[in-house]
């Protein structure tokens, strides 16, 4: 428990009449200060001394007292920095040899001695580790100072902190994996609740929802985050003719020879039929590979998935189950309409009995499921796979995290403030409680 320390209020002969907090840091000291003035004696005999925060002249003598602690420990503290210092360079393990080349080594130095100091004060059992360590430990320290000085001392911070018992936690994991990969996971772990916390603005907050561009910014977000669809998928296509999918996914397969410009895939209606993104997993089976694909309609957040989007995502499921390629392979096909809103129609076809809430079509006699899913469900879906993850953690990720992460990570694809889109998906100038019509059928589908 750290010691309190006061500064006694003494007159001119040395008599305290009373005491005040000491107000300032000096690790590794144990002292006793006394400001002695005759102006003490008067404000006693006035009553004065239990009105510090109110009496300015008392409150002056104070800080100027302070002031000189302050200047007193730094002198001791340099004077035992210099002790340390010498004895390192006599043991070969302070980082810089002789004269500093100019002053900017010259602050380099002072910085790191006061760091190496404090690392010092810190690690009881420094002086006794094997000089190896004590060369990398000053190595590493030098470096963090010369690449990136702003992190270190929250680094530093962190580390000393840690009680022994976590400390040899953090020994042991060490031992078995590195220090970059428990970087790299914890990272991921916040990009992950970040982006969550930024796409919820986007795609829900009533400033952004308006301006977000389908295909140019949420369409380009999501094909770089595909977890957010589920763990099991890899990104193959988005944004791309059918025909041009299918002949990726099928490319090692012989049966799947004609699969060439000449033959697209098409809907009822004769289009091609485009898909904004689409995900696959292989399941190993005992005589074949079977392969599931997800297939992803979005909408920007401002339209509805209403009956019309409903009756495009169909119309591809149908091209697919259809065609004479695909019929008779043992390919699983899963689709979603995703926006922020869903339609009441949309929502009742959703909701039979019989089946899981949130399908809209599973024929048994055909290799597909529709599903409608809103980005309201989506997003608690994945905080719920994150939950523990982030209470162990301890991350705070809110709206303003989110929004500085995707900014900083994808700044091209976030929409300024200030601007909206038109149905056809180009930049307008428009003020900040405009809005965007619905786009025509043909926007969503050969954008």
């Amino acid at each position: 428990m750290p010691t309190e320390r006061h500064i006694f209020l003494c007159d001119e002969n040395g008599f305290a009449h009373g005491t005040t907090e000491v107000g300032i840091r000096a690790s590794g000291f144990n002292f006793t200060a006394y400001l002695r003035s005759p102006y003490i004696r008067q404000l006693a005999e006035s009553n004065a001394l239990v009105l510090e925060e109110l009496h300015e002249g008392l409150r002056n003598l104070v800080d100027a007292a302070r002031d000189r602690l302050r200047a007193y420990f730094r002198e001791r503290s340099a004077e035992a920095a210099s002790v340390l210092v010498e004895t390192w360079k006599k043991e070969l393990i302070y980082p810089y040899s002789g004269q500093a080349a100019n002053s900017v080594e010259t602050i380099e130095r002072k910085v790191f001695d006061i760091l190496a100091v404090n690392v010092h004060s810190y690690l009881p059992d420094f002086d006794d580790v094997a000089q190896e360590t004590k060369q990398l430990t000053f190595g590493l320290l030098r470096h963090a100072i010369q690449t990136n000085p702003r992190s270190l001392h929250l680094i530093l911070g962190q580390v000393v902190q840690l009680s022994r018992e976590k400390q040899d936690d953090l020994a042991r994991i060490l031992e078995r994996t590195s220090l970059d990969a428990i970087v790299a996971v914890s990272k991921l772990i916040a990009d992950r609740l970040d982006f969550l916390a930024g796409l919820q603005a986007l795609v829900l907050g009533p400033d952004l929802k308006p301006r977000v561009k389908e295909r140019s910014q949420l369409h380009r977000l999501l094909a770089e985050n595909t977890w957010i669809f589920g763990e099991e998928f890899n990104l193959t296509a988005d944004d791309e003719d059918l025909t041009t999918v299918l002949r990726n996914q099928f490319a090692d397969r012989t049966d799947f020879d004609l699969l060439d410009p000449s033959h697209p895939v098409v809907r009822a209606d004769g289009r091609r039929a485009v898909i904004d993104l689409m995900l696959s997993r292989r399941i190993p089976m005992p005589r074949d590979e079977q392969r599931q694909h997800l297939v992803i309609e979005l909408k920007r957040p401002s339209v509805k998935i209403d009956e019309k989007a409903v009756s495009q995502v169909k119309s591809y499921a149908e091209a697919i189950s259809t065609d004479a390629r695909f019929r008779d392979t043992a390919t699983k096909w899963v689709f979603w309409a995703v926006s922020t809103d869903v339609a009441e129609s949309v929502r009742a076809e959703a909701d039979q009995e019989g089946r899981a809430r949130g399908i809209l079509s599973n024929p048994r006699n055909k290799p597909y499921t529709i599903w409608v899913k809103s980005w309201g469900e989506i997003i608690q879906e994945n905080e719920g796979r994150l939950a523990y993850l982030k209470k162990r953690l301890q991350y705070r990720a809110d709206e303003a995290s989110g929004l500085a992460y995707l900014q900083e990570t994808y700044e091209k694809y976030i929409p300024s403030p200030s601007r909206v889109v038109d149905h056809d998906g180009d930049d307008q100038a428009a003020s900040l409680s405009a809005t965007e019509p619905d786009p025509p059928a043909s926007a969503a589908t050969e954008a």
